[in-house]
């Protein structure tokens, strides 16, 4: 038996006895296309943005649960996930605005990333707004906290403008 190759529109319903029947498509109008899209691309957006936080923080909670790692190593093991991501992502836009390969910037563009999730997390480690606190005793509080907390707290709160009285309800 010779199948013939037929050619379908995406407006067209294959059965399961073989028979071909027309689907009426919807007729949302284009404005509804138009916001579905816009949707489409704000939330790709967000998840492009939103991932290297993500595996910063909950890398180095798995990394030191399941592996056992130490604190520091684990929040090093997860600064390096971020910086292969974040590579990723530059080398990608690179590539995407130059419209060819950067195989001699990727050394640079490594290292500019690597400094940049190692002064982020170092700033976040260290540094609590006072801008963000009631009172200075939160402060003192915020440097004993957990590394992984004071990392997720700090990118919260420098993220948004929240005031916070005190961490011990944490």
């Amino acid at each position: 038996m010779i199948r013939r190759q037929m050619r379908y529109d995406s407006n067209c319903a294959i059965y399961p006895s073989g028979e071909v029947a027309a689907v009426r498509a919807w007729n949302c109008g284009n404005s509804m296309r138009w916001v579905a899209r816009l949707l489409l691309v704000c939330a790709r957006f967000l998840s492009v943005v939103i991932f290297p936080f993500i595996i910063l923080l909950k890398g180095c909670v798995y990394l030191h649960l399941e592996y056992g790692l130490a604190t520091w190593i684990a929040l090093t093991g997860s600064m390096l996930l971020t910086t292969l991501v974040l590579t990723i992502y530059a080398v990608g836009m690179c590539r995407f605005v130059l419209h060819r390969s950067i195989s001699q910037a990727t050394r640079v563009v490594v290292g500019a990333v690597g400094l940049l999730v190692i002064c982020y997390c170092g700033y976040t480690l260290l540094f609590f707004p006072e801008t963000n606190v009631k009172k200075t005793e939160s402060s003192s509080e915020f440097a004993s906290l957990h590394p992984f907390l004071r990392l997720s707290l700090g990118t919260f709160f420098n993220s948004f403008s929240i005031l916070y009285t005190k961490f011990a309800k944490v």
